[in-house]
Parts: C-alpha cells; sequence; structure tokens
C-alpha cells in the first residue's frame, strides 16, 4: 500500500498540452494582464516526468548573476494587503489581496502553479513547476485571475527559472526552484514580498499553518480555481506519520494533516505554506515556513497529508541565489 500510495503521488494522471513557443523582446516582457481560458490550464505535477527534460537550457551557477534587493525586506515581508489589516478573515475565498506575496504562475501556456515573492527580483516556487519549462507568465497583485482588469495586478514573462542542483524528480527531493524576473517589481499595498524563516524552531510538529493557492477547489472540480482561496489552522504532523502513509519522507520535506478534507490540491503546488510568527493578531507578521510540494493525486479530499519542502532548510541555497 504504501509503494501504491508513493507511485501515485509521482505518476498523476497524464494530461500533456502542446507547448507553444513564446519569443518576446525584454520590453514586451512586462504587459498588460490578458483573458486567459482557466480550462486549459492543468497542474504541473500532471506532467509526464519524460517531458520534463523538454525546455530551455539552464544557465550554470558560475554563469548566473544574482540581484540584491534595495529593499529592507524584513521591514516589507509578510504582513497582510489592506482588506486583511485590521482583522483575520476566515472562510473559504481569501479576502482581496490578503496574501500580498502570493504568485499565479502560467507556464508554457499550458501549466499551472503557485509561487511567492521572496524580492523584487525573484519568485520562490517548487522545482517540478520550473523543471523542463522555457516560459512563466508571472501574475502578482491578483486574486481572481481570471479578472485581467483588476486594478492592482502586474504581469511579467520570465525565461530564467531554475531549480535546486540536487532536485529529484523521481523522488521529489529539494523540491525547490527560483524564478529570476527581467527587471525588478516594485512593492504597494498589494504587492509584497514574504517572510523567510529563521533557523530553528519553525514549522514543529503540532504547530498550526496556513495554505494559499488556486488549486482545485475540490476533487469533483475539472480544473483551477478562479479566485485565491485559502485554509487556516492546518496542524503540522511528524516525518515519521508522513511516512506511515507514503513509505518516505526526505530530510527536506515536511508534511501537514488534511485529515479533515481540508488542505492544498493539484495546482496549489509552489505556493507558500505560511504560519504567523507571534500571536495570530493583526499586523504581526506571516513567515513562509514551506513551498507546497505535493499530495495524494488519488484525492485531495480522502485525507492523506500534503508534503512541502522545509524553507528553512533550504535558506543557505536561496539566500545566496538572490543576494539576500
Amino acid at each position: 500500500m504504501k509503494l501504491l500510495a508513493f507511485c501515485l503521488l509521482l505518476v498523476a494522471a497524464s494530461c500533456y498540452v502542446d507547448k507553444k513557443e513564446r519569443v518576446l523582446h525584454p520590453e514586451e516582457q512586462w504587459h498588460v494582464p490578458k483573458p486567459r481560458d482557466l480550462s486549459k490550464f492543468r497542474p504541473r505535477h500532471t506532467m509526464n516526468l519524460e517531458d520534463r527534460t523538454r525546455g530551455a537550457k539552464d544557465v550554470t551557477a558560475e554563469e548566473r548573476i544574482v540581484k540584491p534587493s534595495k529593499y529592507d525586506l524584513m521591514a516589507e515581508c509578510g504582513i497582510e494587503g489592506p482588506p486583511a489589516m485590521n482583522k483575520i478573515v476566515g472562510g473559504v475565498e481569501a479576502a482581496e489581496n490578503q496574501w500580498p506575496w502570493q504568485i499565479a504562475l502560467f507556464i508554457d501556456d499550458a501549466w499551472f502553479c503557485g509561487g511567492s515573492l521572496i524580492s523584487e527580483n525573484y519568485v520562490l516556487t517548487a522545482a517540478h513547476c520550473v523543471d523542463g519549462a522555457s516560459s512563466f507568465d508571472i501574475v502578482a497583485g491578483a486574486h481572481n485571475i481570471q479578472n485581467y482588469s483588476e486594478p492592482h495586478r502586474v504581469e511579467i514573462t520570465s525565461f530564467y527559472g531554475f531549480s535546486h542542483p540536487d532536485w529529484d524528480p523521481n523522488t521529489l527531493a529539494n523540491d525547490i526552484a527560483l524564478i529570476e524576473l527581467p527587471s525588478p517589481i516594485e512593492f504597494n499595498d498589494w504587492i509584497k514580498p514574504s517572510c523567510l524563516p529563521a533557523i530553528g524552531g519553525i514549522a514543529d510538529e503540532g504547530e498550526l499553518v496556513t495554505v494559499t493557492g488556486w488549486g482545485k477547489p475540490s476533487d469533483p472540480s475539472s480544473g483551477i480555481s478562479p479566485v485565491l482561496r485559502v485554509v487556516f489552522d492546518l496542524p503540522i504532523i511528524s516525518n515519521d506519520q508522513c511516512f506511515s502513509y507514503y513509505g518516505t519522507v526526505g530530510e527536506g520535506f515536511g508534511c501537514f494533516d488534511t485529515s479533515e478534507g481540508k488542505g492544498s490540491c493539484q495546482g496549489d503546488s509552489g505556493g507558500p505554506l505560511v504560519m504567523k510568527s507571534e500571536s495570530r493578531v493583526p499586523g504581526t507578521k506571516w513567515i513562509q515556513v514551506g513551498v507546497l510540494s505535493y499530495e495524494f493525486s488519488a484525492g485531495c479530499e480522502l485525507g492523506y497529508p500534503a508534503g512541502f519542502s522545509r524553507t528553512e532548510n533550504y535558506l543557505e541555497w536561496i539566500m545566496s541565489n538572490n543576494g539576500m
């Protein structure tokens, strides 16, 4: 059973869509928001593993030019947007622009993932969202991704994403990646970075985390959600407990409980897993403790734990590649 469950995670139903090649001049990478037919986009992890070898050639670490931030990121990060500054919002649909670091990723005009801004130059996401991809349409400041006239949204096309050097698509180990923006995005009340954790004591067993994303709102859903959704207060479980379901859990992984049928689903991958840095009251910062990696592919509402890459384990790699 363990082996079967793990295989189901890795070999989800194939629904490959032919890529449309896109070549843009640098000045065209920042563009006017456009309407999209969400029915054609599929969660990225449904792509065949062999197809992930396709795409743009990666730049080596030696060739990479790191872009440091001009902001005091600790002052800017982790504060909810204007609709939530005076209250904590419950329910399924998030308040508009409540999570100003949340990014929507339209990949190769065929696939969808989540992500988070960690500086004005970089988006943090999952390696399986980046692996083999050629282009990323990055949408910031959005709530309803079907409403291209939202006043605060910004769209950028990037051709440069890179995975952790030890990313393994067969075991999902080190499922974390960065996407570099072609030029810096400006922060405001609706677009801000997430806070990375400090070393030690983050996302321990029993602590409560929050997930956000445009992934499938239910198992019967035919596609991703048009509006950003949120689930609060999901408890972290031990890796031993997660191991009992899947048979393998790497050092950089963590899992959270979805036994009530609430949590992440296909299409949320790459998005942020956050928790309050102090007591959960207005004005205190949220810390991004994880990057959403996987869920039980047979069904998100079956109560199997969902997995994430612990950002704490990858701080050195993240910081060395974005100049923080």
